[in-house]
């Protein structure tokens, strides 16, 4: 830097200049971090919504009536294999609405 009788010289311009800079790229990282924080919020909206179908779907198929303090055993296994299925054909739909993406 450039003093000139306790003025900044010429260098003031480039000072200027680098903190724009790094004003940009300080707003540039928080739009990332922005950016990631919302994705991050929209797949556990995404996932709270999955549970929601999976409860409401595998309930009604196994649960007949309203159930007594503990699931029979039946009632277990049906709504662990609804679950499992459900979730299995998720995934596969998941996965081909991507590859149809990609085309």
């Amino acid at each position: 830097r450039l003093h000139v009788g306790g003025v900044l010289g010429p260098a003031c311009s480039s000072d200027s200049a680098t903190l724009r800079r790094m004003s940009s790229a300080d707003e540039a990282a928080k739009a990332r971090e922005l950016q990631s924080f919302l994705q991050q919020e929209k797949q556990r909206a995404q996932l709270n919504e999955l549970v929601g179908r999976l409860t409401d779907v595998c309930w009604d198929k196994c649960m007949g009536s309203t159930p007594g303090a503990k699931l029979s055993s039946s009632e277990q296994y049906c709504l662990s294999n609804c679950a499992q299925r459900y979730l299995d054909v998720s995934s596969l739909l998941i996965q081909r609405f991507s590859e149809r993406g990609q085309r």
